[in-house]
């Protein structure tokens, strides 16, 4: 079984609902969802099509914003390590707004020592967007021998209302990793940190990768309409979908320009 872990409160809960129901399409993967602020009748929508609902105690600013106006989305540490002390197995940790083109667990699913990020994408290569990290943390995952020890340091530079979760983990990951060296397997204490193509696993463009990132669907209207409907023609016509995505990867027909 491959586990997915995401997170969600009402505004997340359509594109939850959505993610929930495209890994259905394929076998062996499994969705525990953390309840920031779920309905009743969310719930049991969600648990219907199989998914575990957990819930730990939040902080009431993780969705504050810092300085420079990025969202700080401070509670994934807390659920990643909660699921990892929890059911003891590796863990795939994708955002809500995220959907799966094609089955990639056997991929990128981490070992049992491992970390996996995702170096940001070349359409978020620009100094605004770096300056809140190098690793777009809405694809990531983690081993199961991955102590908590991690996730405190990594919660840690957190407490300075400044970093943001992707922030803190580039941050505490380039004390020891090069993020620049995609594709490459590194070292951070006793971690193996593998660094994946953000263009093909975390792909905010939506054109080419294996996995969408519809990045900011729960805050603006615009993407979140894309998403729905993007979601709802996937549902629909799943393998056209991921025919024509892999056909653009290859030839580059319509992608992204500087």
């Amino acid at each position: 079984m491959y586990s997915i872990l995401t997170c969600a409160d009402t505004n997340f809960y359509p594109m939850a609902l959505c993610l929930a129901r495209n890994i259905r399409h394929y076998p062996g993967y499994k969705l525990f969802l953390y309840d920031l602020g779920l309905q009743d009748t969310e719930r049991e929508k969600l648990r219907e099509l199989d998914v575990t609902i957990e819930q730990i105690p939040q902080q009431n600013d993780i969705f504050d914003f810092n300085s420079k106006h990025n969202i700080r989305t401070t509670h994934k540490m807390g659920c990643i390590d909660h699921f990892l002390r929890k059911y003891k197995e590796s863990v795939l940790v994708l955002d809500a707004d995220v959907l799966l083109i094609e089955d990639i667990a056997a991929e990128i699913f981490p070992a049992e020592k491992e970390i996996v990020v995702t170096y940001r994408c070349d359409r978020e290569k620009k100094q605004h967007i770096l300056i809140n990290g190098k690793i777009n943390a809405g694809v990531m995952g983690f081993g199961a021998g991955v102590e908590s020890s991690f996730f405190e340091k990594w919660k840690g530079l957190c407490e300075d209302k400044e970093h943001t979760d992707q922030s803190a983990i580039s941050t505490l990951l380039e004390r020891q990793v090069e993020l620049e060296k995609i594709n490459s397997r590194q070292m951070y204490d006793s971690y193996s940190v593998r660094v994946l193509d953000g263009n093909i696993y975390n792909d905010v463009t939506c054109r080419i990768g294996k996995i969408f990132h519809f990045k900011s669907a729960g805050r603006r209207r615009n993407k979140h309409f894309g998403f729905m409907l993007f979601a709802f023609l996937q549902r629909l016509f799943p393998k056209t979908i991921s025919w024509c995505v892999e056909v653009n990867r290859k030839y580059r027909l319509f992608i992204w320009h500087k």
